[in-house]
């Protein structure tokens, strides 16, 4: 929950830049999960692959004409995880572990080409934050539950097709590839924890492929009797 909480924090702050900047996007939809990881942990070798289905929130707010600042939130649902470890593979799905998820956060720099007044793409680069946790059942009443959080760089690039002055289409992918991971192992009987491990995974490196399609609103400041105020709709650059 603390990590949740400094994820949406850290959002909200970027943001917010939404409602200072001359032009702004605001847009959410639907967004596809393809991850695929290796790395060591208590003395095993481990390669994960992940699909999750998802909900992203953004935000692009354009500075100048063609730079400006970007945030991208999501949260997602693992659904499928195969692993191997040491060789062995298993697979875990929504029947024996209902309760995965996935927060992650991108803050970064951004850019953009307009091709026509209502047809552009846009990229960024940024930081890249990733929170998951992971439920496993067990026999009986104990489970076994993995709690982790992943740090690296991540790159937003798509395309914007504005459907009226207001609101737009928009198509894109996140692609991030992660370089350290911090983690928690509990075992639980009950309610009683009897085994718990924490550490960073060695030789971690994640890539991740996460292709989205959403709908936004443009958000744009317009000077009124001497004073800035909010419009929406594009902007008359």
């Amino acid at each position: 929950m603390k990590k949740l909480t400094v994820c949406l924090v850290l959002y909200m702050l970027v943001s917010s830049l939404a409602f200072s900047s001359p032009e702004s996007w605001l847009s959410f939809g639907y967004e596809f999960g393809f991850l695929a990881d290796e790395y060591k942990f208590q003395g095993n070798a481990t390669e994960t692959l992940i699909i999750s289905d998802g909900l992203y929130i953004s935000s692009y707010s354009f500075l100048t004409d063609r730079v400006g600042i970007f945030a991208h939130g999501s949260f997602s649902f693992p659904r499928d995880i195969w692993v191997i470890t040491n060789g062995g593979l298993s697979r875990t799905d929504l029947d024996n572990s209902p309760l995965n998820t996935s927060m992650g956060i991108i803050m970064g720099i951004s850019f953009r080409v307009d091709f026509t007044e209502d047809f552009l793409s846009y990229f960024g680069l940024g930081f890249n934050i990733v929170s998951s946790m992971y439920m496993y059942d067990g026999l009986g009443l104990s489970y076994y539950g993995v709690d982790t959080t992943s740090l690296g760089f991540a790159g937003d690039i798509g395309l914007k097709l504005d459907m009226s002055d207001r609101f737009f289409l928009r198509i894109g992918s996140i692609i991030n590839i992660d370089f350290a991971r911090h983690r928690i192992e509990e075992t639980y009987s009950g309610r009683n924890l009897i085994r718990e491990v924490k550490g960073w995974d060695r030789e971690f490196v994640m890539l991740g492929f996460r292709p989205y399609i959403g709908v936004g609103l443009n958000i744009h400041y317009r000077l009124v009797d001497g004073r800035y105020r909010m419009a929406t709709g594009r902007s008359q650059r």
